[in-house]
């Protein structure tokens, strides 16, 4: 018996009210197939999700399957299993983080390429053809969180913010 997770419903009636600015969505739609559903975006007109190994596209008229991309091993276009795919737009085109490799799609899902970035880095945010990005390493007793402009050969331009804190302290990076 396959069992769809009651959380793919109130996601999809979350966006829905989000979209509509409306708190109360009265229309839930299924969205059949999602195993390992993750993270989110949308645009003016599609919804993107993360789904395991691979991207599910949904068109926002009616909610309706656009496409499916993206599979399991380690080649362009593919992803390992055990790693959460981070999905965000850039100026467009679907910037797709995972597996210390960023992978750029046309917004249709279309491959464009994809680029290794340096250890320690993560959270890409793509600025016009630079990036935003986080960065994590420990100096002895200490841990270093930066926010760092990333250049488009994805190499530090300049890091705009440090935080630094004992390992032994709980507290999230970066937080005030």
């Amino acid at each position: 018996m396959n069992k769809k997770p009651p959380f793919i419903f109130i996601t999809c009636s979350i966006i829905i009210a989000l979209l509509t600015g409306s708190l109360q969505a009265t229309k839930k739609f299924p969205l059949e197939n999602l195993e390992k559903p993750g993270n989110i975006t949308i645009d003016d007109k599609q919804i993107y999700i993360a789904d395991g190994t691979q991207i599910r596209i949904y068109s926002l008229d009616g909610i309706k399957p656009v496409r499916v991309f993206g599979r399991r091993g380690e080649g362009p276009q593919e992803f390992k299993t055990e790693s959460e795919l981070d999905i965000r737009l850039g100026n467009g085109f679907l910037l797709v983080e995972g597996d210390d490799k960023l992978s750029f799609f046309r917004k249709d899902g279309g491959f464009i390429g994809e680029r290794r970035f340096p250890p320690g880095f993560h959270k890409f945010v793509p600025i016009g053809k630079q990036f935003l990005a986080t960065g994590a390493r420990n100096v002895g007793n200490k841990r270093i969180g930066t926010l760092n402009l990333m250049g488009s050969n994805l190499k530090v331009k300049k890091e705009i913010l440090r935080k630094t804190r004992t390992k032994t302290t709980k507290r999230p990076f970066l937080a005030a």
